[in-house]
């Protein structure tokens, strides 16, 4: 009797000791709060982590200046090392980039998410990292093209001149800036001025484009080195330009702006990130390596309208509209 008071005992400490335990977390995001990636992955993150104290850190470096990146990091770091941390999280590429080798010089724990280059670019495989790869499903939105624009042979992505840009063109084209998929001729051009951009986008008429999908560009500035907001250019493009405009990012989307397609956005991110801080709080290692694949056909009913374009009923099964 006394023997299973005390196993009972036993349990009840380890049950009661297990929940009680609240870890710290240090956050150290590559770019801002009002980004709507970041609002999508850290929603869906604090989601999941409800137990634990995070500290986040702003690293804002879409509309910094490159030149000073380096002391974003080093401010970071100060971060980590004043709130001696149980585990540190990294959200997308530069934080990764510019934080990740020194955190594993220093043996701290770390999970990234939102990742589109090679992480095996930015560090040295290590015991010490691990997290969540992020690969926007190109090839796969390009071919679903045929499906949507009649007799369409030539289509243009545009994105931002940024790490980001150059990690989604490593991964998913190997670099390149001419390619083809699925028999449809496919170019990149990557601008991070604005005028530029504009330019680029008037000049299609001219080009035998026949779609253009605009891509990564929260890093786009204008002449006096001022960051344009995300829906000032995708307003701008979709008014301007001679040819429907898609997206690969669902922010994109709306009933002034892009017209859709498969899009990804963070919420898979954050909380598989999320997940992944909970395995290594429970286990004390890191998780495997993930890729969340899960896309989503989103669309803007009135931009379908403005291009007399059409969807077939395999699509709007499977999409969802915002408008």
């Amino acid at each position: 009797m006394i023997t299973s008071m005390l196993k009972w005992l036993t349990l009840l400490l380890c049950f009661v000791a297990h929940s009680a335990f609240s870890a710290k977390v240090v956050f150290i995001h590559s770019y801002h709060a009002d980004y709507r990636w970041v609002k999508q992955y850290r929603g869906a993150f604090f989601d999941v982590l409800t137990e634990h104290e995070v500290i986040e850190f702003e690293m804002d470096t879409k509309r910094l200046p490159e030149k000073m990146f380096k002391q974003k990091a080093r401010e970071a770091l100060s971060v980590i090392e004043e709130n001696n941390p149980d585990v540190v999280v990294l959200a997308d590429d530069n934080a990764l980039r510019l934080l990740g080798p020194t955190l594993i010089e220093k043996k701290i724990y770390a999970v990234f998410l939102g990742i589109n280059g090679n992480p095996r670019h930015y560090f040295e495989r290590s015991e010490f990292i691990g997290g969540v790869l992020e690969r926007p499903l190109l090839k796969r939105s390009i071919s679903m093209l045929v499906d949507i624009v009649p007799d369409v042979k030539k289509v243009r992505i545009m994105m931002d001149n940024n790490v980001t840009s150059h990690a989604i063109l490593d991964t998913a084209f190997d670099q390149r800036r001419h390619l083809n998929v699925s028999g449809i001729e496919v170019t990149n051009h990557l601008t991070s001025n604005f005028e530029e951009w504009k330019q680029s986008v008037l000049a299609l008429e001219n080009e035998n484009v026949d779609a253009l999908i605009i891509a990564n560009y929260a890093a786009v500035h204008d002449d006096q080195d001022n960051h344009v907001a995300l829906d000032t250019i995708s307003r701008w493009t979709s008014e301007h330009s001679s040819v429907p405009v898609f997206a690969f990012w669902e922010y994109s989307i709306k009933k002034d702006m892009a017209i859709g397609g498969l899009t990804l956005n963070g919420t898979h991110q954050g909380k598989e990130a999320a997940i992944a801080v909970e395995y290594f709080l429970t286990h004390g290692k890191m998780p495997p390596i993930a890729t969340p694949s899960q896309g989503e056909m989103v669309f803007s009913k009135t931009q379908l309208s403005r291009w007399g374009l059409s969807l077939d009923d395999r699509y709007i099964k499977r999409s969802r509209f915002v408008d």
